[in-house]
């Protein structure tokens, strides 16, 4: 068993992954978790454990990711996800939410519960009802499947968001009296027929067989069974470990930034220091003593826990060397 020496606050642990051409990489994950006061000041508190796997919201049936898991290849660049609600002042029927992190801004509009109506004129959507906080989650954003059609080959879904609601095949029949329609939409997209489609969106996390990350993932066809099994395809594109919807993925780590959040604190608006921590990390692996810096890999948000976690991961070439691996030792830089 490998000696792992952590002299940080952070919870830390070892893992052992292959690159696209099977060369064994040894991750290093530290995760730091930040408690977030009323005016934002950085607190400690007791630290959150790495998580081995995601982690969905039912894991029996078909749901949207919580949380990533923490243990794998680092991804390209930084990933950002709030894992919360939307709050709204005095009771509203809609308020747009949003992030900006420098000159990068994501916002959603969210509304009050809203549902088809039949009436002698039709379908129509009723007024918005106000609401106090709405869970960010994409059940409540643009998507999902419809399997009305009567030929089942018509069924189809959002491979953007298919737990989501609000999407209707072509062929479909359309929503009932009293569907829900999304609480959560694009600013600029507003649904006034259901035959319309429109972009979901969301600010957490997305699991792997979602599109866009799916489409990252390569292709497994003949050509790769004969010539590339067991190895990753050689079109697979490292953008598939990015887990944050595109919004929210940053080519390099914002540690050392502001994160300023409107309507997803249960105080309006909110100002984050995201901190800049130097942890350094060594490796011995047989006589040779390697050093590297570990990375900010993700920065998830949860306002309404009023806490800020911060994944770290630094790799380590071991290839045919893991039995060689003396130990790793991780430090704190001021």
């Amino acid at each position: 068993m490998m000696d792992l020496r952590n002299n940080t606050p952070f919870p830390a642990q070892l893992n052992v992954c292959s690159d696209r051409e099977g060369e064994h990489l040894l991750v290093v994950n530290l995760k730091a978790t930040i408690g977030l006061s009323q005016d934002a000041q950085h607190v400690q508190t007791e630290q959150v454990a790495l998580l081995p796997g995601p982690i969905f919201r039912d894991m029996d049936e078909p749901s949207s990711l919580i949380h990533e898991g923490d243990l794998g290849l680092p991804c390209p660049g930084m990933d950002l996800g709030i894992v919360g609600e939307a709050y709204s002042p005095n009771q509203a029927a809609q308020v747009d939410v949003g992030i900006r992190v420098g000159d990068r801004v994501h916002v959603a509009r969210v509304f009050g519960e809203r549902r088809w109506q039949r009436g002698l004129m039709g379908l129509s959507i009723s007024q918005p009802q106000p609401f106090s906080k709405q869970p960010l989650v994409f059940e409540n954003a643009y998507g999902g499947w419809d399997t009305s059609p009567d030929d089942p080959k018509h069924a189809a879904y959002e491979p953007r968001n298919p737990v989501g609601r609000g999407f209707h095949a072509k062929k479909g029949k359309g929503p009932k009296d009293g569907d829900l329609l999304p609480s959560i939409q694009q600013v600029n997209q507003v649904i006034r027929d259901w035959h319309q489609s429109i972009d979901p969106v969301g600010f957490g996390f997305t699991p792997t067989h979602w599109h866009p990350r799916a489409n990252y993932a390569g292709t497994y066809d003949e050509t790769w069974r004969s010539e590339r099994c067991p190895l990753l395809p050689e079109d697979f594109d490292d953008r598939f470990y990015h887990a944050a919807v595109p919004q929210l993925t940053f080519d390099e780590p914002i540690d050392g930034s502001t994160i300023e959040l409107w309507n997803l604190f249960p105080f309006e608006y909110l100002q984050v220091p995201v901190p800049k921590y130097c942890i350094r990390v060594e490796a011995q692996i047989g006589n040779q003593l390697t050093s590297a810096s570990a990375k900010l890999d993700r920065l998830t948000l949860l306002p309404g826990d009023g806490l800020l976690t911060l994944l770290f991961k630094a790799t380590f070439a071991c290839t045919r060397k893991m039995h060689q691996v003396k130990f790793v030792r991780t430090e704190l830089d001021p």
